[in-house]
Protein backbone atom coordinates (compact mmCIF):
# COMPACT_ATOMS: atom_id res chain seq x y z
CA UNK A 1 0.00 0.00 0.00
CA UNK A 2 1.37 3.18 -0.81
CA UNK A 3 1.46 6.63 1.47
CA UNK A 4 -0.91 8.21 -0.75
CA UNK A 5 -3.64 6.02 0.01
CA UNK A 6 -2.89 5.64 3.19
CA UNK A 7 -3.50 9.82 3.35
CA UNK A 8 -6.64 9.33 1.56
CA UNK A 9 -8.42 6.56 3.74
CA UNK A 10 -11.00 8.79 4.84
CA UNK A 11 -11.70 9.74 0.72
CA UNK A 12 -11.00 5.72 0.04
CA UNK A 13 -13.88 4.55 2.50
CA UNK A 14 -16.33 7.16 1.57
CA UNK A 15 -15.76 5.89 -2.08
CA UNK A 16 -16.15 2.33 -1.35
CA UNK A 17 -19.38 2.85 0.32
CA UNK A 18 -21.04 4.65 -2.16
CA UNK A 19 -19.55 1.84 -4.32
CA UNK A 20 -21.28 -1.06 -2.15
CA UNK A 21 -24.67 1.55 -1.88
CA UNK A 22 -24.65 1.66 -5.67
CA UNK A 23 -24.63 -2.37 -5.89
CA UNK A 24 -27.31 -2.44 -3.75
CA UNK A 25 -29.38 -0.29 -5.90
CA UNK A 26 -28.28 -2.32 -9.23
CA UNK A 27 -29.13 -5.61 -7.37
CA UNK A 28 -32.80 -4.49 -5.86
CA UNK A 29 -33.57 -3.58 -9.27
CA UNK A 30 -32.87 -7.07 -10.42
CA UNK A 31 -34.87 -8.70 -8.17
CA UNK A 32 -38.05 -6.75 -8.75
CA UNK A 33 -37.60 -6.99 -12.28
CA UNK A 34 -37.51 -11.24 -11.00
CA UNK A 35 -41.13 -10.90 -9.45
CA UNK A 36 -39.93 -9.80 -5.96
CA UNK A 37 -41.26 -7.00 -3.79
CA UNK A 38 -39.13 -4.36 -3.32
CA UNK A 39 -38.74 -5.12 0.83
CA UNK A 40 -38.05 -8.85 -0.37
CA UNK A 41 -35.71 -7.57 -3.14
CA UNK A 42 -33.55 -5.10 -1.04
CA UNK A 43 -33.36 -7.94 1.63
CA UNK A 44 -31.79 -10.41 -1.24
CA UNK A 45 -29.26 -7.70 -2.19
CA UNK A 46 -28.00 -7.40 1.13
CA UNK A 47 -27.99 -11.12 2.17
CA UNK A 48 -26.06 -11.22 -1.53
CA UNK A 49 -23.68 -8.28 -0.59
CA UNK A 50 -22.93 -9.12 2.95
CA UNK A 51 -22.04 -7.49 5.89
CA UNK A 52 -21.26 -4.12 4.85
CA UNK A 53 -19.68 -2.80 7.57
CA UNK A 54 -17.86 -5.15 7.99
CA UNK A 55 -16.57 -5.00 4.24
CA UNK A 56 -15.76 -1.34 4.72
CA UNK A 57 -13.84 -1.95 8.58
CA UNK A 58 -12.04 -4.41 6.60
CA UNK A 59 -11.00 -2.36 3.36
CA UNK A 60 -9.93 0.82 5.99
CA UNK A 61 -7.23 -1.87 7.76
CA UNK A 62 -5.93 -2.82 4.33
CA UNK A 63 -5.20 0.63 3.68
CA UNK A 64 -3.78 1.41 6.72
CA UNK A 65 -0.50 0.31 8.75
CA UNK A 66 -1.87 -1.27 12.11
CA UNK A 67 1.25 -0.84 14.33
CA UNK A 68 1.50 2.47 13.23
CA UNK A 69 -2.25 3.24 13.60
CA UNK A 70 -1.88 1.91 16.67
CA UNK A 71 0.89 3.86 17.90
CA UNK A 72 -0.70 7.26 16.81
CA UNK A 73 -4.53 6.21 18.49
CA UNK A 74 -2.16 5.85 21.98
CA UNK A 75 0.35 8.86 21.45
CA UNK A 76 -3.17 11.10 21.44
CA UNK A 77 -4.75 9.22 24.32
CA UNK A 78 -1.73 10.21 26.04
CA UNK A 79 -1.38 13.53 25.02
CA UNK A 80 -4.77 14.11 25.85
CA UNK A 81 -4.56 12.43 29.56
CA UNK A 82 -1.42 14.71 29.86
CA UNK A 83 -3.56 18.32 28.63
CA UNK A 84 -6.22 17.14 31.31
CA UNK A 85 -2.83 16.80 34.29
CA UNK A 86 -0.31 19.44 33.43
CA UNK A 87 0.89 19.11 37.16
CA UNK A 88 1.57 15.35 36.94
CA UNK A 89 2.70 16.68 32.72
CA UNK A 90 5.88 18.95 33.89
CA UNK A 91 6.67 16.44 36.69
CA UNK A 92 6.79 13.22 34.04
CA UNK A 93 8.28 15.75 31.22
CA UNK A 94 11.29 17.05 33.87
CA UNK A 95 12.04 13.37 34.82
CA UNK A 96 11.71 12.37 31.17
CA UNK A 97 14.46 14.54 30.11
CA UNK A 98 16.56 14.46 33.43
CA UNK A 99 16.58 10.83 32.31
CA UNK A 100 17.79 11.17 28.92
CA UNK A 101 20.59 13.65 29.93
CA UNK A 102 21.86 11.06 32.69
CA UNK A 103 22.02 8.23 30.53
CA UNK A 104 23.60 10.35 27.58
CA UNK A 105 26.30 11.57 30.19
CA UNK A 106 26.68 7.93 31.29
CA UNK A 107 26.73 6.26 28.17
CA UNK A 108 29.33 9.42 26.74
CA UNK A 109 31.96 8.53 29.37
CA UNK A 110 31.41 4.73 29.16
CA UNK A 111 31.93 4.93 25.18
CA UNK A 112 34.80 7.14 25.18
CA UNK A 113 36.74 5.36 28.55
CA UNK A 114 35.57 1.55 27.94
CA UNK A 115 34.11 1.02 24.52
CA UNK A 116 36.21 3.64 22.27
CA UNK A 117 39.06 4.93 24.64
CA UNK A 118 41.34 7.38 22.66
CA UNK A 119 43.56 5.21 20.36
CA UNK A 120 46.61 6.69 21.68
CA UNK A 121 49.74 3.95 20.98
CA UNK A 122 49.77 1.57 23.71
CA UNK A 123 47.84 3.95 25.81
CA UNK A 124 48.05 0.92 28.84
CA UNK A 125 51.81 1.66 29.28
CA UNK A 126 51.22 5.99 29.56
CA UNK A 127 51.81 7.45 32.90
CA UNK A 128 52.03 10.93 34.33
CA UNK A 129 54.75 10.87 37.41
CA UNK A 130 54.23 13.94 39.56
CA UNK A 131 56.34 15.75 42.12
CA UNK A 132 55.18 16.23 45.31
CA UNK A 133 56.76 18.26 48.47
CA UNK A 134 57.16 15.55 51.30
CA UNK A 135 55.10 17.86 53.96
CA UNK A 136 52.38 19.42 52.21
CA UNK A 137 52.02 17.16 49.77
CA UNK A 138 51.57 19.71 47.12
CA UNK A 139 52.45 18.95 43.72
CA UNK A 140 54.33 20.99 41.37
CA UNK A 141 55.30 20.98 37.76
CA UNK A 142 58.38 19.49 36.50
CA UNK A 143 61.73 22.04 36.26
CA UNK A 144 63.81 21.88 33.09
CA UNK A 145 66.73 20.25 34.42
CA UNK A 146 64.51 17.40 36.04
CA UNK A 147 63.05 17.09 32.24
CA UNK A 148 66.24 17.48 30.81
CA UNK A 149 68.17 14.82 32.77
CA UNK A 150 65.20 12.27 33.87
CA UNK A 151 62.11 12.79 31.63
CA UNK A 152 64.41 12.41 28.62
CA UNK A 153 65.91 8.67 29.90
CA UNK A 154 69.29 9.69 31.46
CA UNK A 155 68.60 8.48 34.96
CA UNK A 156 65.79 6.65 34.75
CA UNK A 157 65.34 2.86 33.63
CA UNK A 158 61.88 2.34 34.22
CA UNK A 159 61.01 4.75 31.47
CA UNK A 160 61.13 3.29 27.88
CA UNK A 161 60.33 6.66 26.16
CA UNK A 162 58.93 10.09 28.10
CA UNK A 163 57.71 13.40 26.89
CA UNK A 164 56.64 17.34 27.85
CA UNK A 165 53.99 19.62 27.71
CA UNK A 166 52.94 22.49 29.16
CA UNK A 167 50.23 25.44 28.27
CA UNK A 168 51.45 28.49 26.19
CA UNK A 169 48.50 30.72 25.17
CA UNK A 170 49.57 33.55 23.14
CA UNK A 171 47.32 36.45 21.52
CA UNK A 172 46.37 35.80 17.82
CA UNK A 173 46.01 38.89 15.44
CA UNK A 174 47.03 39.14 11.68
CA UNK A 175 44.57 38.01 9.48
CA UNK A 176 42.36 36.86 12.09
CA UNK A 177 39.87 38.31 14.82
CA UNK A 178 42.40 39.31 17.45
CA UNK A 179 41.57 36.57 20.42
CA UNK A 180 42.96 34.41 22.72
CA UNK A 181 45.01 31.04 21.30
CA UNK A 182 44.79 28.08 23.32
CA UNK A 183 48.51 27.19 22.08
CA UNK A 184 50.37 23.42 24.12
CA UNK A 185 54.04 23.45 24.01
CA UNK A 186 55.11 19.77 23.47
CA UNK A 187 58.16 17.95 23.22
CA UNK A 188 59.71 17.57 19.48
CA UNK A 189 58.86 14.03 20.11
CA UNK A 190 55.01 14.18 21.47
CA UNK A 191 52.84 12.89 18.05
CA UNK A 192 55.68 9.94 17.66
CA UNK A 193 55.04 9.32 21.36
CA UNK A 194 51.36 9.64 21.25
CA UNK A 195 51.53 7.72 17.81
CA UNK A 196 48.42 9.47 16.67
CA UNK A 197 48.78 10.44 12.53
CA UNK A 198 47.20 13.96 11.43
CA UNK A 199 44.24 14.14 9.36
CA UNK A 200 46.16 17.04 7.23
CA UNK A 201 49.67 17.48 6.55
CA UNK A 202 52.58 16.29 8.74
CA UNK A 203 52.66 16.67 13.01
CA UNK A 204 55.71 18.23 15.08
CA UNK A 205 58.61 15.86 14.63
CA UNK A 206 62.41 15.90 16.19
CA UNK A 207 63.71 17.76 13.20
CA UNK A 208 61.55 20.90 14.51
CA UNK A 209 63.89 21.32 17.01
CA UNK A 210 66.86 23.22 16.49
CA UNK A 211 70.39 22.11 17.69
CA UNK A 212 70.74 25.26 19.60
CA UNK A 213 67.60 23.86 21.81
CA UNK A 214 64.95 26.62 20.31
CA UNK A 215 62.11 25.54 18.13
CA UNK A 216 61.26 26.42 14.36
CA UNK A 217 57.77 28.21 14.54
CA UNK A 218 55.76 25.64 13.37
CA UNK A 219 51.78 24.78 14.29
CA UNK A 220 49.66 21.74 14.14
CA UNK A 221 46.17 22.97 14.64
CA UNK A 222 43.21 21.70 15.84
CA UNK A 223 40.25 20.17 14.00
CA UNK A 224 38.14 22.48 15.79
CA UNK A 225 40.45 25.67 14.90
CA UNK A 226 41.06 24.03 11.27
CA UNK A 227 37.36 24.44 10.55
CA UNK A 228 37.16 27.88 11.99
CA UNK A 229 40.22 28.94 11.31
CA UNK A 230 40.67 27.76 7.64
CA UNK A 231 37.06 26.44 6.65
CA UNK A 232 38.47 23.20 7.39
CA UNK A 233 40.30 23.40 3.77
CA UNK A 234 43.62 21.92 2.87
CA UNK A 235 45.34 25.03 1.44
CA UNK A 236 45.70 25.91 5.55
CA UNK A 237 48.90 24.30 5.12
CA UNK A 238 51.76 26.86 4.82
CA UNK A 239 49.65 29.56 5.86
CA UNK A 240 50.87 31.67 8.92
CA UNK A 241 49.65 32.33 12.06
CA UNK A 242 50.75 35.56 14.49
CA UNK A 243 51.09 34.54 17.69
CA UNK A 244 52.27 37.12 19.95
CA UNK A 245 53.62 39.12 16.70
CA UNK A 246 55.38 36.07 15.77
CA UNK A 247 54.55 34.22 12.51
CA UNK A 248 54.04 30.40 12.74
CA UNK A 249 53.66 28.13 9.87
CA UNK A 250 50.81 25.80 10.07
CA UNK A 251 51.90 22.76 9.14
CA UNK A 252 48.97 20.07 10.08
CA UNK A 253 45.53 19.77 11.61
CA UNK A 254 44.28 16.81 13.96
CA UNK A 255 41.23 14.62 13.55
CA UNK A 256 38.46 15.57 15.81
CA UNK A 257 38.64 13.44 18.46
CA UNK A 258 42.57 14.57 19.36
CA UNK A 259 42.66 16.95 22.14
CA UNK A 260 46.18 16.47 24.21
CA UNK A 261 45.37 19.43 26.56
CA UNK A 262 43.52 21.23 23.67
CA UNK A 263 40.42 21.72 21.70
CA UNK A 264 40.50 24.51 19.57
CA UNK A 265 44.06 25.60 19.63
CA UNK A 266 47.24 23.99 18.21
CA UNK A 267 50.84 22.87 19.46
CA UNK A 268 53.65 24.43 19.31
CA UNK A 269 57.63 23.01 20.20
CA UNK A 270 58.64 23.39 23.29
CA UNK A 271 62.02 25.03 23.40
CA UNK A 272 64.81 22.92 25.73
CA UNK A 273 66.11 26.24 27.14
CA UNK A 274 68.03 25.69 30.12
CA UNK A 275 67.29 29.55 31.25
CA UNK A 276 63.27 28.72 30.68
CA UNK A 277 62.07 28.50 34.47
CA UNK A 278 58.76 27.88 33.59
CA UNK A 279 57.54 24.05 34.58
CA UNK A 280 56.38 21.59 32.51
CA UNK A 281 54.19 18.45 32.61
CA UNK A 282 55.94 15.02 32.53
CA UNK A 283 54.20 11.96 30.50
CA UNK A 284 56.36 9.10 30.18
CA UNK A 285 55.73 5.28 29.05
CA UNK A 286 56.97 2.75 31.21
CA UNK A 287 59.26 0.30 30.20
CA UNK A 288 58.54 -3.24 29.08
CA UNK A 289 57.94 -5.49 32.47
CA UNK A 290 57.55 -2.60 34.59
CA UNK A 291 54.77 -1.46 37.10
CA UNK A 292 53.85 1.96 37.96
CA UNK A 293 54.70 0.93 41.53
CA UNK A 294 58.27 0.21 40.53
CA UNK A 295 58.18 3.49 38.52
CA UNK A 296 57.35 5.23 41.49
CA UNK A 297 60.41 3.46 43.37
CA UNK A 298 62.50 4.43 41.25
CA UNK A 299 61.36 8.09 41.34
CA UNK A 300 60.93 8.62 44.76
CA UNK A 301 64.36 7.49 45.07
CA UNK A 302 66.22 9.63 42.59
CA UNK A 303 64.25 12.55 43.57
CA UNK A 304 65.57 11.99 47.40
CA UNK A 305 69.54 11.47 45.96
CA UNK A 306 68.69 14.98 43.98
CA UNK A 307 67.32 16.38 47.28
CA UNK A 308 70.60 15.58 49.10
Amino acid sequence: MGMFRLMRRAQWDEERAREMDAYLEQETADNIARGMTTGEARQAARRKLGNTTAIREEIYTMNGLGVVEELWRDVRYGARALKRAPGFTAVALLSLALGIGASTAIFSAVYGILISPYPYARSNEIWAPEVRALKTGRSAPFSFHQMRDYVQLKKLAAFSEAMATRPDDRLLTGGHPPENFHAVAVTANAFQFLGVAPVLGRAIQPSDLRPDGQPEPVIVVTYKAWQRLFDGSPAALGKKLILDEQPFTVIGAMPPRFGWWNSDGGWVVLPEDSRDSRGVAAIVRLAKGISPQVAEQQLQALHLRLAK
